[in-house]
């Protein structure tokens, strides 16, 4: 999953939940062949670093849910 600076519109407060959803159902075939290999516990997420502060809570929410599902 690539999060771009067109993101940024949905990932500013309030944050797109339908959004966040989305983004996380995108990442359940490759979360299932990663786990299939052995190594969901052994892989990362790369946040990224480049986007405005004012994305942080999209950021939070995103990957809260991803912990979530896939702790």
């Amino acid at each position: 999953m690539y999060l771009t600076p067109t993101d940024t519109p949905v990932m500013s407060a309030p944050v797109n939940k339908s959004w966040v959803k989305h983004r996380v159902e995108a990442m359940d075939a490759r979360m299932a062949q990663i786990t299939d290999w052995g190594f969901q516990n052994s892989s990362i997420i790369y946040g990224p670093d480049e986007l405005p502060a004012s994305t942080t809570p999209g950021i939070n929410l995103l990957f809260g849910e991803v912990k979530r599902k896939w702790p």
